[in-house]
């Protein structure tokens, strides 16, 4: 392992034990946490009340992110989950929906000209 991997993982590792500890959880710290499988049942609930309200949330890198996290947990979790799985579901049928409306207005915006 070279120098710099070995500084960015030990980045890593220090990032994931301040988010852990964190009180109150920032989008950018749930993104993290989820996404390295770090205590799902208790960061999970979190970032569903998160993108219930804002499902393309910028928690760290883009719109989406933490989105993409989430979606992004292994199927066993969601096996021991199911409520967990819906509340998902349902914020991509949410999604889904807003965006076939976008979809339909911006057609018709482009064939104004």
């Amino acid at each position: 392992m070279s120098e710099n991997k070995g500084i960015e993982a030990m980045d890593l590792i220090a990032r994931i034990g301040e988010a852990a500890a964190a009180p109150v959880k920032s989008p950018a710290q749930l993104r993290l946490l989820i996404s390295q499988d770090v205590d799902l049942g208790a960061h999970l609930p979190q970032a569903l009340g998160i993108l219930c309200s804002n499902p393309l949330v910028e928690a760290e890198y883009y719109p989406g992110d933490l989105l993409k996290a989430v979606l992004s947990v292994d199927h066993t979790y969601w096996a021991r989950d199911p409520e967990g799985w819906e509340r998902v579901h349902a914020i991509l049928g949410d999604l889904d929906h807003a965006l076939g409306n976008i979809h339909e207005a911006r057609a018709r915006f482009v064939a104004m000209k």
